[in-house]
């Protein structure tokens, strides 16, 4: 695991072996990220969110709150909150609506 100057990874976040968290980048709370995967430059990945193996992303992007981005894919957009996006190019598949329970919110 290779973690670049200036990354910033929050609380309870599991990051596998072989990934690469480049300089400026933000991991949110709770997230996973899988074996080999790489997070370009200031990426902004939010709370809950699941990267699996040998994923990666282009520069300046940002993954939402509990977004899924599918093993071996290419995040060249902004993903949206809640969104699981396969592929490369990313392209999404499915939109999970959030639950709202006493005013919190479970994916």
């Amino acid at each position: 695991m290779i973690i670049q100057a200036a990354a910033r990874i929050c609380d309870n976040t599991s990051i596998h072996i072989a990934a690469l968290i480049a300089h400026e980048a933000k991991i949110g709370n709770s997230s996973f990220i899988a074996h080999a995967v790489r997070v370009s430059g200031e990426v902004d990945i939010g709370d809950g969110v699941s990267v699996r193996t040998n994923a990666s992303s282009i520069p300046q992007r940002t993954v939402g709150r509990w977004a899924s981005v599918g093993a071996g894919s290419v995040v060249i957009t902004n993903v949206r909150e809640y969104a699981t996006v396969v592929g490369s190019p990313d392209r999404q598949i499915k939109l999970a609506a959030p639950h709202y329970v006493d005013g919190d919110i479970f994916a």
